[in-house]
């Protein structure tokens, strides 16, 4: 793995931009110019200062520039859209989630994350490919980590954000990112997440592949899918294994209780209204948002601290809510057939898609997530 060190990342920009020049549609300059945008910023990451796309060497005029910020404005705005049509379906949807939540895991509210400790790379590495090898994705270590694509950068635009995935879907070059990197058993979920980004965008076989690729990262609730299944196969694998005792117990509640912060979050923006979704919740006052999501709660006792600590935005909370449901009845599935199973197929073949209330009724309904739900907590207790 890379630690501050640009000069791998500097080859992938620069093919990145050379390829830019044989594009042939304008749909393709746009998915470069994302593509090459999030390279800047994992470039302005490593080395401490922001970085921007040579705009003049990509888009050239003003106008090319706009139109080409309207086109991803458009894509945030259509699955912003998607999700206000269907509210109501999220709203009893994440609702009844929320009441899972409550009874299964009221009594780990406010368990708090340890420290975890560091052990040598090498020993962190080859966790990870038992696990990988056990699922028979081992390829995704050769590539990404063999390969040294793996950049630890230190915290510099988001405090909260731990890793990323920096995926080009024609040329299929890729690349992870680690941030504030430690070698432990925390940071293995972080890597396995993004390798599971990898793993579902390996994947990605849709004619136009750059248009869908744009649809899929911004106008769809499946991006976080497969990421999210990747990192609770490896929770449980380690739990199973008996590794980091206390820790990957700690670990595993915390997990749990990160996913209910999600269902909450996505239940919350479901409760407001449309003119609020629209313009974003979190330019809107702390009393604004209460009112309008009191009147769906027996009592204010906590609300406010909840308001305050989930992100309510219209594109991410979605996606990371329904990577969280379906995400836990996922590895289920994969845990049995493997990834070949029918969930799985079926999940890559609609990821493009916009959101289908029938498929979640039907293949992610609430008694399911339940089970699993309950499964996972009695996995803890036993080991």
């Amino acid at each position: 793995m890379r630690k501050n060190n640009t000069v791998e990342l500097d080859k992938m920009i620069d093919k990145a931009y050379k390829e830019f020049g044989q594009c042939k549609s304008d749909v393709d300059r746009f998915m470069y110019v994302d593509y090459l945008t999030q390279l800047h910023d994992l470039r302005g990451n490593i080395l401490g200062r922001r970085e921007n796309v040579k705009w003049k060497r990509v888009l050239g005029s003003k106008s090319k520039i706009e139109k080409y910020n309207s086109f991803m404005n458009s894509l945030d705005s259509r699955c912003v859209a998607d999700y206000i049509y269907y509210k109501q379906f999220h709203r009893e949807y994440f609702g009844n989630m929320l009441d899972v939540e409550d009874d299964v895991l009221a009594k780990y509210y406010g368990e708090e994350l340890i420290d975890f400790s560091n052990i040598p790379e090498e020993e962190f590495l080859e966790y990870i490919f038992e696990f990988l090898e056990k699922y028979k994705v081992e390829w995704l270590f050769d590539k990404i980590i063999k390969g040294k694509k793996v950049f630890c950068t230190p915290f510099f635009y988001d405090q909260s954000y731990l890793g990323g995935c920096y995926y080009n879907p024609l040329s299929k070059d890729a690349c992870l990112a680690l941030c504030s990197f430690n070698p432990n058993l925390f940071y293995m979920t972080v890597l396995v997440h993004e390798l599971g980004h990898v793993y579902d965008l390996e994947n990605f076989d849709f004619p136009n592949k750059s248009l869908n690729y744009l649809k899929y990262s911004y106008s769809t609730f499946n991006e976080e899918i497969l990421a999210i299944t990747f990192e609770k196969l490896f929770i449980d694998f380690v739990i199973e294994k008996k590794y980091f005792s206390d820790e990957s117990e700690n670990l595993s509640i915390n997990t749990l209780m990160v996913g209910r912060d999600r269902i909450m979050d996505a239940y919350l923006l479901s409760l407001l209204n449309d003119n609020t979704i629209v313009r974003g919740p979190k330019n809107f006052g702390l009393k604004d948002l209460l009112k309008q999501v009191s009147p769906f709660f027996e009592s204010d006792e906590g609300l406010s601290e909840e308001l305050q600590e989930v992100d309510l935005d219209p594109l991410l909370s979605q996606k990371y809510a329904y990577g969280e449901v379906v995400g836990t009845i996922l590895k289920e599935e994969v845990k049995d057939e493997g990834f070949n199973s029918s969930l799985m197929k079926e999940i890559l073949n609609r990821r493009v898609n916009l959101f289908s209330p029938e498929f979640v009724s039907k293949r992610l309904d609430v008694p399911t997530y339940q089970k699993i739900l309950v499964k996972d907590i009695e996995r803890i207790k036993s080991d």
